[in-house]
């Protein structure tokens, strides 16, 4: 087993993808498309509101011709929508929006002193919140939220380095999607973190996720001790 050596009085920091990893998209999704809808009655035309909600559904089914704008579609829909309920103007159902076994072993990162943070591709400033309505142990632990292509080694530099500013060290990040660890695997970051492939769709098999440098792959996040990947 890999094992990431922490230097004393430093907090070893387990980082997480957010969707596929952490949040199961086909639950939250529509419901964040009902509330969308709920917020905008009224405020906006029917026609507008309909290809808003459209475009934003072809995201989550993974359109092409969606995806070839999913930035667009997804702040169009999220941004007005985290705004508000972050305000409290607007709730979001999250009961059952979040893997169960995601949660299980923040919580157990979390009950053992060591830190969690996030690192997803886009801003998502409702996590903190969401997650602390469901599990206010791992909600009062979690870090921040970064953002970033995680295609490129800087989103994951960036966050470390942020890290590390603050007595605290990346020591494992968890993904649902090679495609999240390809910046990691381009970067010196890859040899001071443990990499954790979560498989939720039947995306890859073992052999050939672990053969292209990635340290555990499971299908269940509980499988995996986290609070003993670090030596201190």
């Amino acid at each position: 087993m890999t094992h990431i050596f922490v230097s004393s009085g430093i907090t070893p920091v387990h980082s997480f993808d957010l969707w596929g990893t952490l949040v199961i998209q086909d639950v939250l999704g529509p419901r964040v498309l009902e509330a969308y809808n709920q917020l905008m009655n009224g405020k906006e035309s029917p026609e507008i509101i309909a290809q808003n909600i459209a475009n934003y559904d072809g995201v989550l089914k993974g359109d092409k011709k969606a995806l070839e704008n999913k930035k667009v579609h997804v702040d169009t829909i999220e941004d007005p929508l985290w705004t508000a309920y972050l305000r409290g103007e607007i709730d979001v159902n999250f009961d059952g929006a979040l893997y169960q076994d995601a949660l299980t072993v923040m919580d157990d990162i979390a009950k053992a002193g060591e830190g969690l943070c996030i690192l997803t591709t886009g801003n998502s400033p409702w996590v903190h919140k969401a997650v602390a309505s469901l599990n206010p142990i791992v909600g009062d632990v979690l870090g921040k939220v970064y953002s970033g292509n995680k295609a490129k080694p800087e989103a994951y530099e960036v966050a470390a380095n942020d890290l590390s500013r603050n007595m605290t060290q990346m020591v494992s990040h968890t993904e649902d999607q090679m495609k999240g660890l390809a910046g990691i695997l381009q970067s010196e970051l890859r040899h001071q973190v443990v990499l954790v492939y979560v498989e939720r769709a039947n995306l890859a098999v073992a052999d050939d996720v672990l053969a292209q440098g990635i340290d555990h792959y499971v299908t269940d996040l509980t499988r995996l001790l986290y609070t003993t990947l670090v030596k201190k």
